[in-house]
């Protein structure tokens, strides 16, 4: 979690851990002001280095265009995509990182 002036402006969080894989979310509040090369040194070591997985996941609406243009500057390669599973009706973009392509952990 990423704190400004005692107010959240960031969080990571992760799930669906199987010992290869974990899917990761992130939230902020929009600004981009948040991520800093330290947060992201962290936020990917934790899954590669603490849990041991090999690869790190994430979804993205595919009508989120911040989100997608995020990830893929992380590193993130797009791997599948689930028809009609968003939210609006739209797709869902799966993006993957396997830990030799990670630049932060």
């Amino acid at each position: 979690m990423q704190l400004r002036d005692d107010k959240v402006i960031a969080a990571i969080g992760y799930d669906q851990y199987n010992g290869q894989n974990v899917f990761m979310h992130v939230a902020s509040d929009g600004t981009g002001k948040w991520s800093t090369r330290h947060i992201l040194h962290e936020a990917f070591k934790f899954p590669f280095v603490t849990m041991g997985v090999a690869r790190v996941s994430a979804w993205v609406e595919d009508s989120n265009y911040r989100s997608r243009r995020f990830v893929t500057n992380l590193g993130f390669t797009p791997e599948a995509r689930l028809t009609h599973a968003a939210r609006d009706g739209g797709d869902v973009l799966i993006y993957r990182m396997f830990r030799q392509e990670c630049r932060y952990a």
